[in-house]
């Protein structure tokens, strides 16, 4: 697989833990550019030791993390229906929001690629070959990935809320580029911290398989990584959530697995807001060439 040197422009897209058997993915042929919109999040620097059980890989690099926005070139699915169950900006303008799942595959601001599989079966996910090697994040990572949308995904999304980032109720981030890049963070964290436990979550501990440090002094840092810390918590050890939304992963071999937001699931669960509806990201002409280093 292919490691290049990345831009801030650049939006990496993650991936999981346990072996799982290989989930049936829908054929498609899905071409579509992360576009000029404000993608809401915040650069970081992260580790992690091992991916999906294999303990051989690690990595260090500075990212963008939070919220990528796409544009649809075109979209077929040739095996399912499942392209019917993605958002309506989809059908309706051809845009869908998106945040990674894979860590192998790298996908710049304004490149053009087409995904080859979609699917609603997360703990298969993501596809990275060879599957019999990297198997999928497993069930129960599939469960807290449900409940991390359930908690916390229409609050991140609205733009407009204040977020809790410790254990002071009243010490609050309202900031939609933390807010993306917390969400974000716990996402990996609660596919690649493979030696985490409900007792010890922290983001910024290099024992616990992935972490995080600051890049650059975001002034922000401590307020991000502390709510990663409650949105991983609150997804592993609160009780299991119903997610009102479909939840599909547009994959490919070569690509980078994204997780998306599709249509509502169930008619009684409260609407998602469109995500980037109203929200800032950071100024595209502010993101800067960065150099990344990988070991295997």
């Amino acid at each position: 697989m292919s490691r290049s040197r990345i831009a801030l422009m650049l939006l990496a897209i993650w991936g999981g833990a346990s072996a799982c058997a290989r989930a049936a993915v829908d054929t498609v042929s899905l071409t579509a550019m992360v576009n000029g919109a404000p993608n809401p999040g915040q650069v970081i620097q992260i580790h992690f030791n091992g991916m999906l059980g294999n303990t051989s890989f690690s990595d260090t690099e500075a990212v963008f993390a939070g919220q990528a926005n796409w544009s649809k070139a075109s979209g077929t699915d040739s095996t399912g229906n499942l392209l019917a169950l993605m958002p309506t900006s989809f059908t309706s303008n051809g845009t869908f929001s998106s945040y990674c799942l894979d860590l192998t595959q790298s996908v710049f601001i304004y490149q053009t690629v087409t995904f080859t599989g979609l699917t609603d079966s997360l703990a298969a996910e993501p596809m990275i070959e060879p599957s019999s090697q990297y198997g999928g994040m497993g069930s129960t990572m599939a469960t807290a990935v449900l409940n991390l949308y359930a908690n916390e995904y229409a609050a991140v999304s609205a733009g407009n809320q204040a977020i809790q980032y410790d254990a002071n109720p009243s010490d609050t981030d309202s900031d939609v580029n933390d807010q993306a890049a917390a969400f974000q963070i716990a996402l990996w964290d609660i596919i690649y911290g493979i030696n985490a436990t409900p007792s010890n979550i922290d983001v910024t501990n290099s024992a616990n398989g992935f972490w995080i440090e600051n890049y650059k002094g975001l002034a922000s840092f401590n307020e991000i990584a502390g709510m990663a810390d409650l949105f991983t918590e609150g997804a592993i050890t609160g009780p299991d959530e119903t997610f009102g939304n479909s939840l599909l992963a547009i994959t490919d071999p070569e690509l980078p697995d994204q997780l998306v937001v599709g249509a509502e699931n169930n008619s009684q669960a409260p609407p998602i807001p469109s995500p980037g509806s109203g929200v800032l990201g950071i100024p595209l002409l502010a993101w800067f060439a960065l150099s990344r280093r990988s070991t295997r």
